[in-house]
């Protein structure tokens, strides 16, 4: 009780109580997003920059990216964000949506979009853009790439890796 540490350095993780409960893997990286229309697989956007972190630890990640759209090529339907580092689990049953972030800032999007947020869902490594569209909207909907436009967001989501 009461002890803590400043500098810790160990090798071979930390274990609590039995085997199962050893804490062995973190992981520091970078990864890529990109962004589709309509589908994960669906038109993608141009990209003018594209840049992320991460950190893993066990089964717990953490993603952070900065996302420049300079041009939606004809795309439509909801924007999708893609290249998560590693694959969502499915640990919220019955539904898919798996975990939920922040958009923390956003420029050129349409006049009426606030409140963005992102939801990742489970089996995959992407997420989907929510966030209201109207100013008497009282619900999230979906953000479509009318709303995005040629649009920058910097975003935060933590999630469980399958």
């Amino acid at each position: 009780s009461g002890a803590r540490f400043l500098n810790l350095f160990m090798n071979g993780g930390i274990q609590f109580g039995s085997r199962s409960n050893k804490l062995d893997d973190y992981e520091e990286g970078t990864w890529t997003a990109t962004i589709n229309y309509n589908t994960t697989s669906g038109t993608a956007a141009t990209l003018s920059q594209s840049g992320g972190s991460y950190t893993k630890i066990g089964r717990v990640v953490t993603a952070h990216a900065e996302i420049d759209v300079s041009n939606t090529n004809s795309g439509s339907g909801p924007v999708f964000v893609g290249g998560l580092p590693f694959t969502v689990a499915d640990i919220i049953s019955p539904t898919g949506v798996e975990a939920g972030g922040v958009i923390s800032f956003y420029t050129g999007f349409s006049s009426a979009v606030n409140s963005l947020n992102v939801f990742a869902e489970n089996g995959t490594t992407s997420m989907i853009i929510t966030g209201n569209t109207s100013g008497t909207q009282t619900a999230s909907s979906t953000i479509e790439a009318a709303h995005m436009g040629t649009g920058e967001i910097r975003l935060s989501i933590t999630y469980f890796a399958s």
